[in-house]
């Protein structure tokens, strides 16, 4: 190991004298500069972590899976038969094959089924007028988000990634193409947060004594910078006709 490292740390600083020269002959010095301390602060939140209550975390796992068996078996009384929720090419085949729904105009080639899928056949005039139908979507979107937090999210976190209380993720500042930050083993920047049901996981991160935890979102932040510094007409305007402007 010893001839291996020290071959390691010799690599190291010979790349970095020649980036070095680089770096100067492009005048980037300040950037370097920059993404250094960037490097430091993320380091030191990595090393930090983030507090979860455990005790309320495995409260919930348990009440997800109790309420995702009554779930599945409400689809199963509506069915008549076991379906499995968790596969696409099942559910898929269950909603347009057995049930014959109109198909949504996005997943004509797609095969699959998202909740805003679902979401949307819940108000078809076939599927609100047949308590059957409207049993069948709602158990189908329970039993799919309850799997999801639980199986993605919460069992994870308190069997694998929680050491006493703390969840350590990986901060990636040279992943995205557009330099934001990434997060991995466990991503916790996917956590849902448009249902109820998603925004109790958020609840259960919490903060140390003296500290206060809150979460922000820098909204179409390159499109902003684009703006700031071109300052185009039309990037002006869009975002002058009203806050809700998305420019995507």
């Amino acid at each position: 190991m010893v001839p291996y490292c020290a071959e390691d740390i010799e690599t190291g600083w010979l790349l970095h004298k020649k980036l070095e020269k680089q770096v100067i002959a492009n005048e980037q010095v300040k950037l370097v500069e920059t993404d250094s301390q960037l490097g430091r602060v993320v380091a030191t939140c990595m090393n930090r972590g983030l507090r979860l209550n455990l005790p309320a975390a495995r409260a919930l796992a348990e009440e997800f899976g109790a309420a995702l068996k009554v779930s599945a078996y409400a689809l199963f009384e509506a069915l008549g038969h076991h379906v499995d929720f968790a596969s696409n090419t099942k559910v898929f085949g269950l909603l347009y094959g057995t049930l014959r729904l109109p198909m949504h105009a996005d997943l004509e080639k797609e095969g699959s089924v998202d909740d805003d899928v679902l979401t949307w056949m819940e108000s078809l005039p076939q599927v609100t007028a047949s308590p059957r139908l409207a049993t069948i979507i709602r158990a189908l979107q329970e039993c799919r988000e309850y799997t999801k937090l639980k199986n993605t999210y919460l069992l994870p976190w308190i069997y694998e990634h929680a050491k006493e209380g703390v969840l350590y993720t990986n901060l990636n500042t040279r992943v995205a193409r557009t330099r934001r930050f990434t997060s991995s083993e466990p991503n916790l920047q996917n956590i849902p947060v448009r249902t109820t049901l998603g925004r109790r996981l958020r609840q259960l991160f919490i903060s140390r004594e003296g500290f206060t935890t809150y979460s922000m979102d820098e909204s179409q932040a390159e499109y902003r910078a684009f703006a700031h510094y071109s300052q185009d007409a039309g990037l002006l305007a869009a975002y002058r006709s009203g806050r809700k402007a998305d420019l995507h």
